[in-house]
């Protein structure tokens, strides 16, 4: 009978050990799946600030084609205005003379 009862502690104490082990087991899961979680949103985040980075930095490359785009039409056009104004200066300035004189 001793035995029996000896016998029946042990396999409590196993028990006891085992679900022991276990509950370490599972914490030791859990700070590991915390852990990696963490690790994913951090490389999110960063793959987030780097494509961030590259769009601002196209925005940025798109706005100075832009505006050297608008900087070379608007100096093409002020090379044909001054190119037709001396073509027709002396004409312009002799009807405004005209002009002026007859009133």
């Amino acid at each position: 009978m001793n035995e029996i009862f000896r016998r029946i502690i042990e396999i409590d104490n196993r028990a006891k050990e085992l679900f022991s082990e276990d509950a370490k087991e599972r914490e030791r899961l859990r700070q590991d799946t915390v852990r990696e979680i963490e690790s994913m949103r951090n490389q999110i985040r960063q793959m987030a600030d780097e494509k961030i980075e590259q769009l601002v930095s196209q925005n940025r490359k798109d706005v100075d084609e832009k505006v050297k785009d608008i900087n070379s039409a608007v100096a093409e056009k002020l090379t044909a205005m001054e190119e037709k104004y001396i073509q027709n200066a002396d004409e312009w300035v002799e009807r405004i003379f005209l002009s002026v004189v007859r009133e």
